[in-house]
């Protein structure tokens, strides 16, 4: 099983363009909303933290629930009424939900990324590889291409995943932290294009 597990807070201008990319290669959509309090202060410092909005106002709770009304079987969402304390408390979140399996495989993605080119010949790489994926990831601020670099982003599960102190990197029960003992594969096959709207 490869299960698609998403971070999303205020991003419809993207997201619907995200599911429809990864819907058609991945067993499981795994949607978990909300902002998180960590990243937002290291963001927006200056602002006014009286006015922060828990939960995503701007269309994204309607178009995960059009999903996840189409897909029954297929998509598994998680609300949070309130602001998420880490980011790290977020992610963990659907793993938990995602109660994965031996041979089993975590596609990490945002609200804001896109899956371009041939995605489900590049998952077929990496799980019949039998190692953790990396995939080159692309910033883009407008039509602009700001950055690229490779980043893990497809994870073997492992009993008692999780993440701990940051949001990019994951462990075991042990606490040892992956990609070991798999090791990591390179696909070239898709990309990940992050849109920034500048």
């Amino acid at each position: 099983m490869i299960c698609a597990c998403y971070s999303v807070y205020n991003c419809a201008g993207t997201l619907e363009d995200s599911i429809k990319a990864i819907l058609p290669h991945v067993d499981k959509l795994i949607f978990v909303d909300g902002i998180c309090l960590d990243l937002y202060w290291s963001h927006h410092c200056a602002q006014d933290k009286t006015k922060i909005t828990p939960w995503s106002t701007d269309g994204t709770r309607e178009i995960i629930s059009k999903y996840a009304k189409k897909y029954k079987k297929k998509v598994i969402v998680h609300l949070n009424k309130d602001a998420w304390i880490h980011e790290v408390e977020k992610r963990n979140k659907y793993l938990e939900l995602a109660n994965g399996q031996d041979g089993d495989y975590y596609a990490i993605v945002d609200g804001d990324e896109i899956w371009t080119g041939d995605v489900e010949a590049g998952l077929k790489e990496i799980v019949d590889s039998g190692r953790c994926g990396e995939v080159m990831h692309e910033d883009w601020v407008g039509d602009k291409k700001e950055a690229d670099r490779w980043y893990l982003r497809i994870w073997r599960h492992v009993p008692g995943i999780h993440y701990c102190r940051v949001h990019t990197m994951l462990f075991d029960a042990g606490h040892v932290p992956l990609p070991s003992p798999f090791g990591v594969v390179r696909t070239d096959r898709f990309k990940i294009m992050n849109v920034h709207k500048g």
